[in-house]
């Protein structure tokens, strides 16, 4: 059964087909954009319902961790609201209720948001056609993400808030992605000394470094922020495909297919 912490279930669909934020009308006559069995009316004007004030994520066994279902939005203006993000998908199934705001750890808007859209090939045709187009004055960038990656969109939820979940997204963005290096490969028990000692003369600190997990279990993989560029890139260069414990590892920045989708840039 779907489930939406701390709110009501259903809903409506998020009300008619219309203009889109890139302008002209489309006409598609898709359908609403609802979780399914639940379509409510909807009627000559759009009518969108709120999440929770506590802006979690929306909760459903429909899909899996993996499914790429999700969408993630860049760029938009920090006052904007849930009902504008639905409007901005108004021609796409999207899950009503689902839409976030992101926020920092103060819990401040920070010009990101998501949605989950019915299913991926929903998410990867809206995400494509969207991309670049205007939430009022400003365009914002649109990618698809995980329904893993959407549940923990701004951090882990209270019962994995526990040191057991690390997800890079939380700690990589506009403002220090430049500086960040991707780390592939690690073995699963590698601590954070470890990394430290792998990048000896480049200024790393345990501060620096966050070892991905998920639930307890490492994946493999971790981000490190340096202090400039230039030090990420001559460490990339020198220390690629080097071993950490006996496993090679690799380094990817910002740059790089791997970095950009493990940590939504």
């Amino acid at each position: 059964m779907d489930s939406h912490r701390g709110g009501d279930r259903g809903g409506d669909r998020g009300g008619d087909r219309g203009f889109r934020g890139r302008g002209g009308y489309r006409g598609r006559g898709r359908g609403g954009g609802g979780d399914r069995g639940d379509r409510g009316d909807r009627g000559d004007t759009p009518h969108y319902q709120k999440p929770p004030s506590t802006n979690i994520p929306y909760e459903t066994n429909r899909f899996k961790d993996n499914d790429r279902v999700a969408i993630k939005i860049r760029g938009m203006p920090y006052s904007t609201r849930y009902e504008e993000i639905a409007e901005f998908f108004k021609e796409y199934q999207f899950i009503e209720k689902s839409a976030l705001l992101g926020t920092d750890k103060q819990g401040r808007k920070n010009g990101f948001g998501a949605i989950l859209l019915d299913n991926p090939e929903q998410a990867k045709e809206a995400a494509q056609e969207l991309n670049q187009t205007y939430i009022r004055d400003r365009y914002v960038d649109t990618s698809v993400i995980t329904y893993g990656d959407y549940l923990f969109f701004n951090g882990p939820p209270d019962e994995y808030d526990d040191g057991m979940t690390c997800k890079l997204t939380k700690y990589v963005g506009p403002k220090n992605q430049e500086r960040g290096l991707v780390m592939r490969g690690l073995p699963y028990k590698v601590e954070e000394q470890e990394i430290v000692e792998f990048f000896d003369g480049f200024g790393v600190e345990k501060r620096d470094v966050y070892i991905e997990e998920t639930r307890g279990k490492r994946t493999g993989s971790a981000l490190v922020i340096f202090d400039q560029q230039e030090t990420a890139q001559d460490a990339k260069t020198k220390l690629n495909k080097k071993e950490v414990g006996g496993r090679w590892v690799e380094l990817y920045d910002e740059n790089d297919h791997f970095m950009k989708q493990i940590c939504n840039l």
